[in-house]
């Protein structure tokens, strides 16, 4: 189903149960039990095939009768993995240190006094975390059938930024969840809804082996249809149910708390993201191990008042952004509107100074120092690995600056919060090509200046790595990574160059980049509430993904009946290519030609046609090029994808006219080695 298939999914839903939440619950827990119920038949099907196959073994005489006692066991087996597949639900442990009564007098008599108002459940544990967030976290033993347990998680973080009239409010918003006939049709519906995005889950994962994946093709097919159609309705019951539980905290509490409290985390959540966590581990440049007063520059973080133009910023994001069709929480406009709150309201209430008191402050009333400093330590230990890689990358940059600048750098930065890291765009192995193919001089400039901007990335941040970033794209303009790292930073903060940067990645027609370029591009639309342009970013990535696994299936197939195009590879690259054929013994010539591609020709793919020098008898020569093929495989290096073939066996007809092209030999043994006169 594609994202303007299943955004007109959940526009008619909302259409359809508009008013009528109990209606969406019974129709959201129709398709669950519809589709639990097809799964426990598929395994009792099973079951039943494996039991009467284990009987006709054991009736038949043993010769016969064995196969069929081993198909019965076989099928058992599959039915058992299948019936795990289905009670078991991935559930990571509660987090946090376990919050006794004595710890926190105050919270606990809050907590109680919650409870009792609101009917809500009591919890099994009460944990305090590191995590800016708050809520009710179900495990249920037995998977979908239920029997959970209830773990309330209070973030510290959140607990310093609130007063206590607002925590109030928000612990009231979780347990309405947890309250009354809702609480029964919620969890239940999050139950079968945890436990099909589990199966969903695993069944993308890639398959063992073909057998696995045979057995498993009919489920992924059905799970592929009715997955995006169940997640639909539980994503529009999920925004029902933060309404209700919202109604609920505002009939408790006042809306005023809860908008308050709903307006301090989506103004302080970037501020922590990109002020206070960016300084914290960029202490890593001079020290090897992490602060361990993280909670004392945690509430000075707080206390800290913050720029105007970062304020404003952060302001007009949190105002702006639209609730997404994929989302289980709505934007803090809807929810505020919803509650009576206009958007001058909220902008009324400014950028949220510091309470005093905190609710930390006022209700961890026992032994506070004890609590953070298991906290600090906890976390301590979490941040410990990637602290120290940090301190190595650190003392590496610095020790190659005190070497010298070997590229030249921009002198102008531009000010502003960093974007994540680009670590993970790291993972992805091909570049994209430019209009011109650039030497090999300038390749290995911007991969020594793309170097020395991912290092200051992970160590300074976006903004005052700019420079950096830019000297990157003064040598290659279409530097994948620099320009999706650039664009995405300068979006953010409002400046039109983003837009072209990542604009440009998105026409490149990289299969890689361009889909992270546009992912960027719909994000900040969402961010800022620009829905008519984030439709049409959601067409442009359905229309990508249908061209990505066309050309997928265009790469994975090279037949005789393509069209090939003389290569076009520069003169030092084929140099390249000829001194590493030149080293292997057995390749006695190749040609070289690139297949026309429909789909992201900017991205070729390279058919590399090589003849061996043995002789031999019987097909000999077919081994010896299949030898040769294998080696070249890993030796050979080119601007795109390469497929190599020989001369002699299954691909002699594709080889054959890979060699008839124009210009397409490259190598001869006979010709002078590559500097020779």
């Amino acid at each position: 189903m594609t994202l303007h298939d299943f955004d007109e999914l959940v526009r008619r839903m909302e259409r359809r149960h508009a008013g009528r939440p109990r209606s969406l619950e019974r129709a959201t827990t129709a398709w669950m039990a519809a589709g639990l119920a097809a799964f426990v038949a598929l395994v009792l099907f099973l079951f039943g095939l494996g039991l009467a196959a284990f009987a006709a073994g054991v009736m038949l005489p043993f010769e016969s009768g064995i196969w069929l006692l081993l198909a019965g066991v076989a099928a058992f087996l599959y039915a058992t993995s299948q019936a795990f597949l289905l009670l078991s639900v991935d559930h990571a442990p509660p987090s946090g240190r376990l919050l006794t009564p004595s710890d926190a007098p105050g919270l606990s008599g809050l907590l109680e006094s919650l409870r009792s108002e609101l009917q809500c459940p009591p919890f099994d544990e009460v944990r305090i975390t590191m995590e800016y967030n708050a809520g009710i976290s179900e495990v249920p033993r037995l998977g979908f059938l239920g029997w959970p347990r209830m773990f309330l998680q209070l973030g510290l973080p959140l607990m310093e930024a609130l007063t206590v009239d607002e925590l109030t409010a928000v612990l009231a918003h979780e347990m309405a969840h947890c309250s009354g006939r809702h609480a029964r049709s919620n969890n239940r519906i999050y139950r079968l809804h945890r436990t099909w995005t589990t199966l969903f889950e695993r069944m993308q994962r890639p398959a063992a082996s073909s057998f696995q994946w045979s057995l498993r093709l009919a489920t992924v097919r059905v799970a592929h249809w009715y997955w995006p159609r169940l997640h639909a309705r539980a994503m529009v019951l999920s925004r029902a149910h933060e309404y209700h539980a919202d109604r609920v905290a505002a009939g408790h509490t006042g809306a005023a708390p809860l908008v308050s409290a709903l307006w301090r985390m989506e103004c302080l959540n970037p501020m922590l993201a990109e002020r206070f966590w960016l300084e914290v581990f960029r202490a890593a440049e001079h020290s090897p191990e992490p602060p361990a007063d993280i909670l004392d520059r945690l509430r000075l973080a707080f206390h800290t008042p913050v720029s105007p133009a970062d304020a404003s910023r952060w302001i007009d994001r949190a105002l702006a952004r639209a609730t997404g069709h994929d989302e289980t929480h709505p934007a803090l406009s809807d929810r505020s509107r919803a509650l009576g709150w206009t958007e001058d309201d909220c902008r009324r209430l400014g950028f949220p100074e510091a309470p005093r008191p905190s609710a930390a402050e006022a209700l961890i009333d026992g032994d506070a120092q004890a609590i953070h400093s298991w906290l600090a330590a906890q976390w301590r230990r979490e941040v410990a690995a990637d602290w120290w890689l940090r301190h190595q990358r650190a003392a590496a940059t610095l020790r190659r600056e005190a070497a010298g600048p070997s590229i030249p750098t921009d002198t102008a930065a531009v000010a502003g919060p960093p974007t994540p890291s680009p670590d993970a765009s790291d993972a992805a192995s091909e570049t994209v090509a430019a209009a011109e193919p650039a030497s090999a001089s300038a390749a290995t400039a911007a991969a020594e200046a793309w170097e020395a901007a991912r290092s200051s990335l992970g160590l300074r941040g976006v903004a005052e790595s700019v420079p950096l970033l830019r000297s990157v794209l003064n040598i290659d303009p279409c530097h994948p990574q620099a320009a999706l790292v650039l664009g995405s930073h300068l979006l953010e903060l409002g400046d039109p160059e983003g837009n072209r940067l990542l604009e440009m990645m998105a026409e490149l027609g990289d299969g890689c980049w361009t889909r992270q370029a546009l992912q960027a591009l719909h994000d900040h639309f969402q961010a800022t509430g620009q829905t008519t342009e984030l439709e049409e970013m959601r067409g442009r990535l359905d229309r990508f993904d249908e061209e990505s696994a066309a050309a997928q299936h265009e790469r994975s197939n090279v037949r005789f009946s393509d069209t090939f195009l003389a290569h076009g590879l520069p003169d030092d690259a084929i140099s390249a290519l000829r001194s590493t054929l030149d080293r292997h013994e057995s390749c006695q010539s190749a040609w070289l030609a690139r297949k026309a591609l429909r789909y992201f020709p900017n991205r070729p793919l390279f058919v590399l046609a090589v003849r061996g020098t043995g002789r031999g008898w019987l097909g000999a020569d077919a081994n010896l090029e299949r030898q040769l093929v294998s080696r070249l495989t890993t030796a050979v290096e080119l601007p795109g994808q390469l497929l190599i073939v020989g001369r002699s066996g299954p691909f002699t007809r594709l080889a054959q006219k890979v060699a008839l092209g124009p210009g397409a030999e490259v190598y001869r043994r006979d010709r002078p080695r590559v500097g020779d006169a």
